[in-house]
């Protein structure tokens, strides 16, 4: 009985170790890499069966080895789950990883390393989506403003609202319209207003 349930054991812990998107690898003190798991769509410069005896350390680029070496340290010494990233080419491709290094016991460490490479690409389009944005709306010939909808708060304004305006940019900021009186009639403030919600 008890040889059955640690064989059905085995199993459910082989089943989600198989539903685990990342790669895994299991390490010693050292860091040297005792068992490797990749799942089959994730793309890697070797097969699992050539890491096993390797330092998982040099596994990345040079500029990672250091990052390597001190999480598995860090995990060894403290107990906690330490975190890095790096970026390394595969297939002329720069892909970029994010590794967890988790204790076991005294003697092995789990490294949980996921592809993060769509995420970063995703984290700098954005950032030049905005870096566009912003060039347009700091550099527009015509006088440009950001205003909170809630409470109508002025958030951002260009060069062309301030000069025209007569106040400053730190007079204009967290004020509105109102605390300003920019409206000669108020209710073409009200009419705006529902135009745009």
């Amino acid at each position: 009985l008890m040889y059955r349930e640690r064989v059905k054991g085995e199993a459910e812990n082989r089943a989600i170790v198989n539903a685990v998107p990342d790669l895994l690898f299991r390490i010693n003190k050292n860091g040297i890499i005792l068992d490797c798991r990749k799942p089959d769509k994730m793309e890697f410069y070797l097969p699992p069966e050539q890491l096993i005896g390797k330092a998982y350390a040099d596994l990345g680029p040079l500029s990672s080895t250091s990052l390597a070496e001190e999480a598995i340290e860090k995990a060894f010494n403290t107990n906690d789950v330490i975190t890095f990233e790096y970026d390394h080419i595969i297939n002329n491709k720069k892909n970029y990883y994010e590794a967890r290094v988790i204790k076991l016991n005294a003697d092995e460490a789990l490294v949980v390393e996921r592809d993060i490479t769509e995420k970063k690409q995703s984290e700098e389009a954005l950032r030049l989506s905005e870096d566009r944005f912003s060039r347009i709306f700091l550099h527009s010939p015509i006088a440009t403003v950001i205003t909170r909808v809630s409470d109508s708060k002025f958030v951002n304004v260009n060069d062309v609202f301030v000069k025209e305006s007569g106040y400053t940019r730190d007079e204009i900021i967290g004020h509105t319209t109102i605390d300003l009186n920019l409206y000669v009639d108020i209710k073409d403030r009200e009419r705006f207003l529902q135009l745009i919600q």
